[in-house]
């Protein structure tokens, strides 16, 4: 082989490495927040899940129809509060576990989600 053709196949084969490698993408904020979400919800049982607003008083009752379900997805939530809302867990600036007043006259221990 030529000095040419060496280099040639060099070059072709840095490309094909180049080309190959796997970029690691970090997670964000709200991938990290869901996966902490998720796994306090399941070591306390949680039963309900309710998104409040940050600057907002805190509620004196929750509906008891909704917060029951909720589904996590690429860093969002969406819970079945309202019209089956989705929030952005980028925007999650602190959560607690909180029994809270339910419009039935009962109570139930929530996640709080402030947002």
């Amino acid at each position: 082989m030529n000095k040419k053709t060496i280099i040639s196949v060099f070059f072709f084969l840095s490309l094909i490495f180049i080309a190959c490698t796997k970029k690691i993408e970090q997670p964000t904020s709200g991938e990290k927040a869901a996966i902490e979400l998720q796994r306090i919800i399941k070591e306390k049982n949680i039963m309900r899940v309710y998104p409040v607003r940050y600057d907002d008083i805190f509620p004196n009752f929750f509906p008891a129809n909704t917060g029951t379900q909720w589904t996590f997805s690429n860093g969002f939530i969406n819970i079945n509060y309202g019209l089956s809302d989705t929030y952005n867990l980028n925007y999650l600036r602190k959560y607690f576990i909180h029994s809270v007043a339910l419009d039935n006259n009962t109570s139930a221990t929530a996640l709080i989600l402030y947002f």
